[in-house]
């Protein structure tokens, strides 16, 4: 018979260490609980540049309780979940003494095969159908256009002209959803042909028309040199800033903007003496002179040039975006004192080339955002 002092000290180690375990199971609850909500909000590799991206913290919700919704919905699913669990490893002893890190790495392990049975069942349809329907309106008429060209052929002037249009679908339950959201938001004159393609991942769209003189697509281009249109070249540009680019032979107006550019990215530079340089697109330090002319003369011709000038600084405008904006404003604010700038080479541009330059970037700051996050850059 034990002795009431031994009985008691085993009743309490039990209730220590079922108090214990309870602390154990609380703490690794409350860890998960704030881990899965972060990872589920923050930026994949998924993230993509262009175009929509699909995973983000919403949709992956939607997604997950639509998954529990078919495993019998929140009062079925633990069940289940905890019935895979058991018969893998027989008890939850592994969770209670295992680590955080282990944890995961036991549900990694045990659940990637339900996701993936899952997540390989769907089409690219099917992902489109879960979304809200004003994006999938949305979507419907981004691909309507994209897959017009890039030549504007739209207005009074192309009305009559037939159009041969088709999509490919993954399937055939996905027909009759494709045709009618596209033949609701495109006013072109014929009818969509849909065909099923077997491709999951792939909506395939293509438009084609024609019967256009070159005459008349020049004469119905009317390129503006304003914000408005630029706003509109970057939204349908496969490549966004580079439509903001000079061109051949530019003006004065528009070489000035370049130096600006290449004064930021720090490819103008000056030495003691006063006397310009700059880095040659071949990778060499070429010496211009001491004059807005003598810079003029040696870099305005080379067409080659100008566009590294731009392309660097489109590169800073991705990864460093907060330092050129910072200088961008130190900038106009010493040409707009009156006074002589500390820094000679702001005497080869003026006011309205910084902010011809600043004005771009606004232009193209949701597109470089979005470069931005895919190259987990942005803060």
């Amino acid at each position: 018979m034990a002795y009431p002092s031994t009985v008691a000290g085993g009743c309490c180690r039990i209730v220590c260490l079922r108090a214990k375990r309870r602390q154990q199971v609380h703490n690794r609850r409350f860890f998960l609980s704030k881990r899965f909500p972060t990872e589920r909000a923050r930026y994949s590799h998924w993230q993509t540049p262009v175009g929509y991206q699909f995973t983000t913290a919403g949709f992956l919700k939607h997604s997950f309780d639509g998954f529990v919704a078919r495993k019998g919905g929140e009062d079925e699913f633990p069940s289940y979940i905890c019935s895979i669990f058991l018969k893998e490893y027989e008890s939850f002893e592994t969770i209670i003494e295992a680590s955080v890190s282990e944890i995961t790495e036991h549900f990694e392990k045990l659940y990637i095969d339900l996701c993936l049975t899952y997540v390989k069942s769907l089409t690219v349809a099917d992902l489109v159908r879960m979304l809200p329907l004003a994006r999938q309106k949305a979507l419907a008429a981004s691909i309507i256009g994209q897959s017009e060209g890039r030549l504007p052929v739209s207005g009074p002037l192309y009305a009559d002209k037939p159009w041969i249009k088709a999509a490919n679908v993954p399937s055939e339950k996905d027909a009759d959803w494709l045709r009618d959201m596209l033949e609701n938001h495109d006013r072109k004159s014929g009818k969509w042909e849909i065909a099923v393609n077997n491709d999951i991942d792939n909506i395939t769209i293509a438009q084609l028309t024609g019967g256009f003189t070159f005459e008349l697509l020049l004469k119905n281009l009317d390129i503006q040199d304003n914000p408005e249109f630029q706003k509109r070249l970057v939204e349908h540009a496969v490549e966004p800033a580079p439509v903001l680019y000079v061109g051949p032979n530019p003006d004065i107006e528009d070489f000035k903007l370049v130096l600006t550019q290449a004064i930021v990215s720090d490819l103008l530079t000056m030495d003691e003496n006063g006397n310009f340089s700059i880095k040659w697109f071949t990778d060499e330090e070429i010496e211009l002179g001491d004059s807005f002319e003598a810079v003029h003369k040696l870099v305005q011709p080379k067409f080659c040039q100008l566009i590294f000038m731009q392309s660097s600084f489109t590169r800073d405008h991705v990864v460093d975006e907060k330092r050129i904006t910072i200088r961008l404003k130190q900038m106009l604010s010493q040409l707009q004192s009156g006074e002589s700038p500390i820094d000679k080479r702001l005497g080869l541009i003026d006011v309205e080339a910084v902010r011809a330059c600043m004005a771009q970037m606004e232009i193209l700051e949701s597109k470089m955002k979005r470069i931005r996050k895919f190259l987990h850059t942005d803060e």
